[in-house]
């Protein structure tokens, strides 16, 4: 998947500018040239988006590089897991439980 390469800066990145890039897409959204100070300011002003369930960010103090991971929708991982589990039934009607569970291994998103 392509990296998506946002049209704000991290100065203007809080929790409603991250759920619009999080409908965009469920991919990576890079930050160039972020410094470690704007970081720490950043977090001291988002204090809530550090542990958000919803993304996961990382940083590269060498490149200065922020790289803000969208976690998948339920929805998303929900059609997944439906499709998934359709296509498995799928093989057990033709080839028996035993037989499926040796030819296809299954599993979809990040569901629990």
């Amino acid at each position: 998947m392509r990296a998506m390469e946002p049209t704000i800066t991290i100065r203007d990145l809080d929790l409603k500018k991250i759920a619009e890039l999080r409908e965009m897409s469920e991919g990576d959204v890079h930050f160039q040239n972020v410094s470690d100070n704007e970081l720490r300011n950043w977090i001291s002003e988002n204090p809530e988006l550090v542990e958000h369930k919803d993304f996961r960010y990382e940083y590269n103090f060498l490149s200065q590089r922020l790289i803000i991971k969208c976690m998948p929708t339920p929805t998303h991982d929900s059609l997944q897991s439906f499709f998934t589990q359709t296509v498995f039934g799928t093989f057990v009607e033709k080839v028996g439980l035993l037989n499926a569970q040796r030819l296809v291994r299954t599993g979809a998103g990040t569901c629990k």
